[in-house]
């Protein structure tokens, strides 16, 4: 199974009752993630520490002036998808501040849990938030989705403060209850004529003309990939393969999640390369493991003089399913071991569901 990582945060003080606060907020137990904390007192070249803090940190915490923390930070803010959870704090731990990345990096939830583990006032400013409105790039991160287009994200925010209705189409199962500004509808045709705006929460590939309805997907990372590949393979062979695989079952490309194979394909360079480029979790076995999965599989010899298994795709799928599905494996496999140029590929489909608060 792939290493679930500790969470990076860092603190940077100048004061003495400045840093007995980010000691206090060391030990601080935090409900939603397990953080790995650092603290910087007076580092001697603050503006490659934060340079270096927001390529590797999660969350980077300044105690002291708002002023101070946003002249760090200026030249390396790039984009609300990439850049670290920014938080200010004053030394006397009265105010905690949401600067940067309040919702998809996490900044306003930390902001509240440090407010009420430290007694302090909580600032926040972003719309959702303040208009007391379901955030739907928060939402779709609790919930592993994918937002595929953010610029409609945004619009589709801002007509939810304004107090516009949105449909809501979800193929998965609905956990909780669903807010007020959504109309919960069957099929995206339900809306044709009736709303202009809709979230259509799926694994499916999806047409783009609506008849001038707006559609936000939102998709789940459901599909699981087992692949095996002869040595040397590009990335783009790789893709080429998968994405027309997936294709063809009918998923977005979005949706690709997950890819298990064996052990001796971690350093497969291509390989490496086409995991980075779709952010996919990747599980490896060794032969053992694989020989000891359940099942009927297309044998071949060839691949067992190389591997030691005579079948790499099938089994290191069904074992990755099997753990996050136990039961299901045979329900969930969508496509059985197929040759593609030298890569061999199954895919399979996990059980999602979304959950409104």
């Amino acid at each position: 199974m792939f290493e679930v990582k500790k969470k990076k945060m860092a603190i940077l003080c100048y004061t003495q009752a400045a840093k007995e606060l980010a000691e206090k907020i060391k030990s601080i137990k935090f409900e939603s993630d397990d953080y790995e904390i650092n603290i910087a007192f007076k580092p001697k070249n603050t503006t490659l520490w934060v340079k270096e803090q927001f390529e590797t940190c999660d969350v980077l915490l300044f105690i002291c002036a708002m002023g101070i923390a946003v002249r760090h930070i200026a030249p390396f803010i790039k984009s609300k998808l990439t850049d670290p959870a920014v938080i200010v704090m004053d030394e006397k731990g009265k105010n905690v501040i949401s600067v940067l990345s309040g919702h998809i990096g996490g900044a306003n939830e930390i902001t509240n849990i440090l407010a009420n583990k430290l007694g302090a006032n909580p600032v926040i400013t972003t719309a959702s938030d303040v208009n007391d409105k379901i955030a739907i790039d928060v939402f779709a991160v609790k919930n592993g989705l994918v937002i595929t287009d953010f610029e409609m994200e945004k619009s589709f925010a801002a007509r939810l403060v304004d107090g516009d209705k949105i449909g809501l189409v979800c193929d998965g199962e609905i956990i909780g209850k669903v807010p007020d500004e959504f109309v919960l509808l069957n099929d995206i045709n339900d809306c044709i004529g009736k709303l202009k705006n809709c979230i259509f929460i799926s694994d499916r590939k999806l047409l783009d003309n609506f008849y001038g309805l707006n559609v936000l997907r939102l998709v789940p990372k459901s599909i699981i990939l087992g692949l095996g590949c002869k040595r040397g393979k590009a990335a783009m062979e790789i893709e080429k393969a998968v994405l027309e695989e997936t294709d063809r079952l009918g998923f977005a490309k979005e949706a690709i999640g997950a890819l298990a194979s064996i052990d001796l394909k971690k350093d497969e360079q291509g390989l490496n390369i086409f995991i980075e480029r779709y952010g996919l979790k990747s599980s490896y076995y060794n032969a053992k493991e694989l020989e000891e999965v359940e099942g009927d599989f297309e044998k071949s010899d060839f691949v067992k003089s190389v591997t030691g298994i005579d079948n790499v795709c099938e089994r290191a799928l069904i074992k990755y399913v099997s753990e996050i599905n136990p039961g299901l494996v045979k329900d969930n496999l969508l496509l059985k071991k197929k040759k593609c140029d030298g890569i061999t590929l199954a895919v399979a489909k996990i059980d999602w569901s979304v959950e409104f608060e």
